[in-house]
């Protein structure tokens, strides 16, 4: 994924009031909810220019009932569409959601799955 692909995904995201960072959060102090985005490539194979990448989005909160208005919000870019100031076209679908097993009290977690495709020139 090109790096104005990566850039558009996460304003889609920041623009829903979602509080998002790629990797590990970073900042101080924590919000609740919070959610932490992680992306695994396919090599690119196809004539058209297309490459895929699957978004995993994790979200840690106090209740499951934030994580999952966040998934619902998340839930509704379902096939976002978008052409990129490099002149790429980019799609966003939702592929599912699961809730993740936490090992500490009073803490949730919710892993949302999405799949992104980018046409590049």
């Amino acid at each position: 994924m090109s790096e104005e692909a990566m850039e558009w995904l996460d304003s889609l995201i920041k623009g829903l009031g979602i509080s998002c960072a790629a990797g590990l959060w970073r900042e101080d102090p924590v919000p609740d909810p919070y959610w932490v985005m992680e992306k695994s490539e396919d090599p690119p194979g196809s004539e058209d220019g297309l490459q895929e990448c699957s978004i995993l989005l994790t979200g840690t909160g106090k209740t499951l009932y934030r994580l999952e208005q966040d998934r619902e919000r998340i839930r509704r870019l379902h096939e976002s569409r978008g052409i990129l100031g490099n002149g790429s076209g980019v799609a966003l679908f939702y592929d599912g959601s699961i809730p993740v097993p936490v090992d500490q009290p009073n803490l949730q977690r919710l892993q949302v799955n999405l799949l992104m495709k980018e046409w590049r020139l």
